[in-house]
């Protein structure tokens, strides 16, 4: 059940997170920061339910930890980035960090696990 609310709630902030971000090159404002707070209590629903899993976990290896940490890092540079992009400040080297935690945690959730 964790799982799958871990899922959904991944899917649902990449398809806000580029709603925000189309929404920001349309000049849409309050949906725009609308969409970001939806955004942002997504990531509580994807820590919440990653802890859950991950302390449902029998035989805890390194590798949870890892994913879990990976995990967090693409949350982060998903919110660096909406809030960068917003203040005008460059973020090719965050794109750069999101585009690698995305491949290292799909890697390790589906080859390595």
């Amino acid at each position: 059940m964790f799982g799958q609310i871990h899922f959904i709630s991944w899917m649902l902030t990449l398809v806000l997170f580029i709603a925000v971000l189309l929404l920001g090159k349309t000049g849409q404002v309050t949906s725009k920061k609308i969409i970001h707070m939806m955004t942002r209590l997504l990531y509580l629903f994807i820590i919440f339910s990653g802890v859950i899993m991950l302390l449902r976990v029998e035989t805890f290896t390194a590798m949870y930890m890892l994913k879990a940490l990976v995990g967090i890092w693409v949350i982060s540079m998903i919110e660096m980035i909406l809030v960068r992009i917003e203040k005008g400040r460059r973020v090719r080297i965050l794109w750069g960090q999101l585009a690698i935690a995305l491949v290292l945690v799909m890697y390790i959730g589906y080859a390595a696990l």
